[in-house]
Order: C-alpha cells, then structure tokens, then sequence
C-alpha cells in the first residue's frame, strides 16, 4: 500500500469514527433548541428533558397554535398530540 493510500485510509477510519461519535452525544439544550426553531416553531418555552435523551417543550406553530414538540435523542422534531 502507498503512503496516499494508507492515509487517506487513516483519514477515512477517523472521520468515521469522530461521526459515529458525536451521533451517541445527546443534543444539547442550546442545540435542541436551534433544532425546533429551523422547523418552523417559536416562542419556545423551558425544555425538559426525559431518561432517554429526549426533550419536550411547548412551542408556537406556523399558525401561532400552542403545540406540544418533542425532539428525539437523534434530533428529529415532531409535533406531539
């Protein structure tokens, strides 16, 4: 194996590595929160935050509705009814 190959070999295993590490993280409070508001929602109230990494909050739609959001521990945001 040539020395390109061997690290662009490195290069690969460490940005493999360094993804799949920070898709373990939790998000936190301060990301969930950016997370709800590039979907749309505003006038976010306090976050909770449950055993399973997840986070919960009542925020305003597109509408101006109050509506119960929830953020899973990967990030995705969903309205919870």
């Amino acid at each position: 194996m040539t020395r390109f190959a061997l690290a662009l070999a490195l290069l690969a295993s460490a940005a493999l590595a360094t993804s799949a590490s920070a898709q373990s993280r939790p998000l936190s409070e301060s990301a969930t929160r950016s997370a709800i508001e590039r979907n749309g929602y505003s006038s976010t109230q306090p976050l909770h935050r449950s055993g399973d990494a997840s986070w919960t909050t009542t925020a305003r739609d597109r509408n101006g509705a109050a509506v119960v959001v929830g953020v899973g521990p990967r990030g995705k945001v969903q309205e919870l009814r």
